[in-house]
């Protein structure tokens, strides 16, 4: 795995370097999103082979690659209540939808691999959904990518998994 993050850290770091892999690279602004991207996966493997728990590998990856595109689109799509962190745009309605896809990702990982009353699951989606809307909307040059994952892992630690 260490290899294979690396590996990818190298290319995007050297594309970013030359200018190529556009579809990647090519925005508006500074932006560390492509370069932390392989540091977030290979951080998620370690902390999931130091704890033996999937958790700690599956919930943080599956927000930050499904939940945060999904919030950009609907924020582009929609504009609705746009505000400014750090000098960055997000919308209401980009978060809105983060929120909801990770407490739903989230909460279908967690049902099937804890044994939990219903409600408890609920609880547990909730918190790392809101944590990591948070962390999502706080973050800034693309650190979204490193910092939602490592939120959901404190989170996960936090309630005792």
């Amino acid at each position: 795995m260490l290899a294979l993050a690396g590996s990818f850290f190298m290319l995007l770091v050297i594309s970013k370097y030359f200018k190529f892999l556009n579809s990647i690279n090519a925005i508006n602004r500074p932006s560390y999103g492509s370069i932390t991207y392989p540091v977030a996966i290979y951080l998620c493997f370690i902390v999931f082979k130091s704890s033996g728990q999937v958790l700690y590998y599956y919930v943080p990856l599956i927000i930050f690659i499904i939940s945060d595109p999904l919030a950009a689109l609907v924020g582009i799509q929609t504009k609705w209540r746009p505000y400014t962190i750090y000098n960055e745009r997000k919308t209401v309605g980009g978060s809105l939808a983060f929120l909801t896809s990770a407490f739903l990702l989230t909460y279908g990982i967690v049902y099937y691999n804890i044994e939990a009353e219903w409600y408890e699951v609920v609880f547990y989606s909730l918190t790392i959904a809101c944590v990591s809307t948070v962390a999502e909307a706080i973050s800034y040059k693309g650190l979204d990518n490193l910092l939602v994952p490592v939120a959901c892992i404190i989170t996960l630690y936090l309630l005792n998994f």
